[in-house]
């Protein structure tokens, strides 16, 4: 068979619907390549139609109400639960905003940026601020026994002798 002979009028109309297709990249200049293929060929290039799914009666329903928001569902109760909760965590955002400020300087962690940083995040770095601090401060006696640095005279206290022995001052 010629190419001619292979063009029918129903593979010119599949043509012409591919290149017409805004989902095809085919143009006018490849009408006389997409006339050679055969018509089943065509078929497969044409793309699909999506077609919204059908939805149940009661979905379409469900989708109809009103939203209300998640918080005004809430009993006053509850509210005033997560009303009790949220000034929990921002007092102890604060709390630890405070220490991390008191333990090395505001300029080094301005409240602007403490504020921004989520409570993990500040509470890591309260946290590494918090032990920092308590390194600096301990103080350790590395004398032997826990011996007194600052010594008493021999007559401030009386020496303690083994019993039975008596010894009287003069």
């Amino acid at each position: 068979m010629s190419e001619n002979a292979k063009c029918t009028p129903c593979i010119q109309k599949k043509a012409t619907d591919l290149i017409a297709n805004k989902q095809t990249k085919w143009g006018e200049t490849d009408r006389e390549y997409l006339e050679t293929l055969e018509e089943s060929v065509l078929d497969k290039m044409l793309p699909e139609e999506v077609k919204p799914l059908e939805t149940n009666k009661e979905e379409k329903k469900e989708e109809k109400k009103p939203e209300v928001p998640a918080i005004e569902a809430l009993s006053a109760e509850d509210k005033a639960a997560l009303a009790y909760g949220k000034r929990q965590l921002k007092e102890r955002k604060d709390t630890m905003i405070v220490g991390i400020q008191d333990n090395t300087s505001k300029e080094l962690w301005p409240d602007e940026v403490l504020a921004t940083m989520d409570d993990v995040m500040l509470e890591r770095v309260f946290n590494s601020v918090k032990a920092n601090k308590k390194e600096e401060e301990a103080v350790v006696d590395y004398s032997l026994n826990g011996v007194r640095t600052n010594r008493v005279s021999a007559d401030d206290e009386e020496p303690l002798y083994p019993v039975g022995i008596e010894i009287t001052k003069k």
